[in-house]
């Protein structure tokens, strides 16, 4: 099975399966300055998923349902959110809580815990400045399936978050061939946190995202790779620049 991993910069990626079925992850757009493509440019997506209201990863979902048809993924106040601004709950957006697992095109989507802090900086943020309430973070874990055989495609993205115990029970329920983690310290886990979450998900192939974006979110991505492999030697770190695609299987 082939599947090609787009980064967009920060945490927003871009996911195209061997259907052609296009997923975009918490799609930061406009005003991200590690993102090179204009949101005028993004006409084709099946699935948009949000893992929490913060605007560097709620970002630009509304926009991009409303431009291609996406089916909106996300938690039960964000699709209450959205309702309100014209993407009607539950046939524009399919709402889901941690534990939940949904069916999209053909893709199975689990959503799974993320520890971070929350809150939703929606229009109203854009216009004035002003947050909402938030209901929580979450990840993801996106099954990609050939018909149900024994070359499914499992992919977890963290999405903003520590390192949690839990981490191993993931690890036991999804096995994920992929991980995608964030490294950026400050606002998340930093390289100790995501070598040590490497090792418990033992996928084949991790991603470091979620640095690099601003001063305090420079790091060194090699750094963490050698982190990882002092650890899981047999776990290859693939690091993207924006704009970036790694296709899997990778050599």
């Amino acid at each position: 099975m082939n599947l090609t991993i787009t980064w967009l910069g920060h945490a927003s990626f871009k996911i195209q399966d061997h259907n052609g079925t296009v997923v975009y992850i918490d799609p930061w757009i406009v005003d991200n300055p590690s993102c090179a493509i204009p949101l005028d440019e993004i006409n084709d997506a099946h699935i948009v998923c949000v893992t929490h209201g913060h605007f560097d990863h709620f970002g630009d979902s509304l926009d991009i349902v409303k431009r291609t048809g996406a089916k909106l993924v996300c938690s039960p106040d964000i699709g209450w959110y959205a309702h309100s601004k014209g993407v009607e709950r539950e046939k524009e957006s399919i709402t889901m809580d941690i534990g939940g697992t949904i069916q999209v095109e053909n893709i199975r989507i689990s959503m799974v815990q993320a520890i971070h802090t929350c809150e939703l900086y929606g229009e109203e943020w854009k216009a004035e400045k002003t947050i909402l309430p938030g209901g929580g973070a979450c990840g993801y874990v996106f099954n990609f399936s050939d018909s149900g055989s024994s070359s499914d495609l499992s992919l977890y993205y963290a999405g903003d978050t520590d390192v949690f115990a839990d981490m191993k029970t993931i690890a036991e329920l999804y096995q994920p061939h992929i991980s995608i983690l964030p490294i950026g310290d400050k606002y998340t886990m930093g390289f100790r946190g995501a070598a040590l979450a490497a090792d418990w998900l033992r996928s084949k192939v991790v991603i470091p995202m979620h640095f690099g974006t601003f001063p305090a979110l420079e790091q060194d991505p090699h750094q963490y790779a050698r982190l990882v492999q002092e650890k899981a030697p047999d776990i290859k770190v693939v690091i993207l620049k924006p704009g970036e695609t790694y296709t899997w299987p990778g050599a």
